[in-house]
């Protein structure tokens, strides 16, 4: 078994690592990424694009592209709302496009 390898999460200076079993999920606003994570730590926003981390993250086959500002740990949906949202374990709702839908689809979800 492969040992789950830590992302670094960088932030004016400083460098910090996540593993990405601990993120929820990422949601984009312009030129900055918030991270939302499984373990009760605050979120962290920092400045970066989506696009770069979802590259990274797509890699260890937990994430899904589910909305154009939204990269959600499929481990961690705990189930739809009218299909326009996810519901997270969290309880946090996450939006959900046509294509979103068509992504969880092809990961084995079914809406």
């Amino acid at each position: 078994m492969e040992m789950e390898k830590k992302i670094p999460l960088h932030e004016l200076g400083r460098t910090s690592y996540v593993f990405p079993s601990c993120i929820e999920f990422i949601e984009a606003d312009g030129s900055y990424v918030t991270f939302h994570f499984t373990n009760g730590k605050p979120p962290k926003t920092i400045t970066a694009t989506l696009k770069q981390y979802c590259q990274l993250l797509k890699a260890c086959g937990l994430f899904c592209s589910v909305h154009r500002s939204y990269f959600v740990n499929v481990n961690e949906i705990d189930g739809f709302d009218n299909s326009h949202y996810l519901i997270m374990n969290s309880k946090k709702p996450v939006p959900i496009t046509e294509e979103g839908r068509k992504n969880l689809a092809q990961m084995g979800f079914s809406l």
